[in-house]
C-alpha cells in the first residue's frame, strides 16, 4: 500500500504548466529607479479552477458569464501581486492573466488570476 502525503498528492493534479513573469525595480547608471519585466518561471506545474464571478462589481453591460481562476502551485515558487502567468492548456492554448493576492498553505498555494486586459 503507498502512502502519499498532502503535497505529493496536490502534486499530482498540477496537470497544466505556466509561465511566471514579475517585475523588478532596478537602478540605471544616472540614478533612475526603473520597472523591468522578468522571467522568473518556466514550464512551472500548477491546475487551474474555474467557478461563475459571484462578484457583482465585475458584471458586463452585456451580460456576459465572467469567471474565476484560481491558480494552484508548488509552495516553493513565489508568485506576487501583479505578475504575469501564462498558462498552457496545451500545445497551442495559452491564456496570460494577471496575478491577484495570493493564499498560502504549507504544501501548495493558491491564487486568483485576472484575464490579462480586464483587470
Amino acid at each position: 500500500m503507498m502512502l502519499f502525503n498532502t503535497e505529493e498528492i496536490i502534486e499530482k493534479t498540477f496537470n497544466l504548466k505556466a509561465d511566471v513573469e514579475g517585475y523588478v525595480e532596478e537602478t540605471t547608471d544616472w540614478g533612475e529607479t526603473q520597472t523591468e519585466l522578468v522571467d522568473k518561471y518556466t514550464d512551472m506545474p500548477c491546475t487551474v479552477s474555474q467557478g461563475v464571478s459571484r462578484n457583482i462589481t465585475r458584471m458586463t453591460a452585456n451580460s456576459e458569464i465572467e469567471y474565476d481562476i484560481v491558480l494552484f502551485y508548488p509552495a516553493d515558487k513565489v508568485i506576487n501581486a501583479g505578475d504575469k502567468v501564462t498558462i498552457h492548456y496545451n500545445k497551442e492554448a495559452k491564456r496570460t492573466f494577471e496575478a491577484g493576492e495570493g493564499y498560502f498553505f504549507s504544501d501548495h498555494c493558491e491564487i486568483p488570476l485576472v484575464k490579462e486586459g480586464e483587470s
